[in-house]
Parts: C-alpha cells; structure tokens; sequence
C-alpha cells in the first residue's frame, strides 16, 4: 500500500501535519510513523482515519487500486465527474466546448498573449506621447480579441 501518498495528499490540500492529526484524530507522531515508512502495517481504522480526514479513499492509498490515476481529485472535481456523466452526448458537448475555450483563455494570460482592461481611465499626470501610447494598446487589443477599436 503507498501510505507515503499520505504527504502529498496532505500538501496538496495545503494541510499541516497537526491540522491532519487534529482532523484525523490520529497522533503526529502516528502519522509521521506512517507516511516515512517506519509503521509498515497501520490498523485499518487509523488509515480509514486519515483518509477521511484528507477526503481521499483508501483506494487513493493503494497502488494496486484498479482504476490507478497520477492526480488527486478534491471533492468538487469529484462532484463535476458525476453530473458530467448524467449528461447527454449534447450536454457534453457543450461542457466540452466551454472547457477548450476556457483552457485557450489560461493558456494565452500563462503566455502574456492576452492583455485585455476590463476598464480603463486617464492616468493622470500622463504626457501626450503616454495618453496616445495607452490609446494604441487598448486598440491593439480590441482588433486582437475582437473588440472594435471605435469603442
């Protein structure tokens, strides 16, 4: 069994080992004992603790699990699998189309290809030369995601 998922999974949920053992109610030294190593075969109950307390299954834990993934999934990613599968092929559809859309959006801000103002207002103090330079940017980026740059 891979008890030592046990540290990723507490980092990943951005918890601390005594927020874990308070959690869990399992003690620190419990589960330090467990994710190095140390304790080869914890009962039953302390893992089905922890796991709990990290809104993991044991099968997370097991890396003979049947369905072996590389990721962890938090609770509303779970939830979003689930009402994803009660959808039809139009719906689906759909939710995949919206996803691409909203993975080309990260991706091109992650790249500084996307500069668009939700608003904009006159810098003040700002010379000529600056007010003009401010205005070709913002029309750039009008004809760049198609906005129209009489607006």
């Amino acid at each position: 069994m891979g008890l030592e998922k046990i540290s990723k999974f507490r980092e990943l949920k951005k918890m601390t080992l005594k927020e874990l053992s308070i959690k869990s109610g399992i003690p620190i030294s419990t589960i330090k004992k467990i994710s190095s190593g140390v304790t080869t075969n914890p009962n039953l109950e302390t893992v089905q603790a922890i796991a709990k307390a990290l809104d993991c299954s044991l099968d997370d834990f097991d890396d003979n699990a049947k369905e072996k993934n590389n990721y962890f999934l938090y609770e509303d990613e779970k939830m979003a699998i689930e009402k994803y599968r009660q959808l039809d092929i139009f719906g689906k559809t759909a939710v995949n189309n919206t996803l691409d859309t909203e993975i080309k959006r990260i991706k091109a801000q992650n790249n500084k290809d996307y500069l668009m103002p939700i608003a904009a207002h006159e810098r003040k103090g700002a010379t000529e030369e600056g007010k003009k330079h401010d205005l070709e940017i913002l029309k750039e980026c009008y004809k760049k995601y198609g906005g129209n740059d009489n607006d």
